[in-house]
């Protein structure tokens, strides 16, 4: 979908007990990481006080794209956002298709894993 301008979503649940939906309702993420920061506007209704909000800070290049800083004070909102440019830290590593794994090692840190679950 994001090739032909659509939007890609994965919901990922870890948890101890049993999962009953592969899908996590609104208001009850912990974890929200977004590749570009228009849609992190559409999924806000999924974060409650407590949930971690990881945005890049890039947007797409589109014709008409609201205004950026709009947005990103809407992000800047959430108490626990970070709001990160990571095209520029993928170029300091020397690979610009690097960007999602500048945010996942963002995100790392507030992943429930240590080392018995490698």
């Amino acid at each position: 979908m994001a090739q032909r301008g659509g939007s890609v979503v994965t919901h990922i649940r870890l948890s101890d007990s049993e999962i009953y939906s592969p899908l996590i309702p609104k208001g009850r993420v912990n974890i929200l990481l977004l590749f570009e920061p228009l849609e992190a506007l559409r999924y806000m209704d999924y974060l409650n006080r407590n949930s971690i909000l990881v945005v890049n800070k890039n947007p797409l290049k589109i014709a008409n794209y609201p205004d950026l800083d709009k947005i990103i004070a809407e992000i800047d909102r959430h108490e626990n956002s970070t709001i990160v440019d990571a095209l520029e830290i993928a170029k300091r590593a020397g690979n610009i298709l690097t960007q999602n794994i500048v945010l996942l090692g963002i995100v790392s840190k507030y992943l429930p894993l240590d080392k018995r679950h490698f």
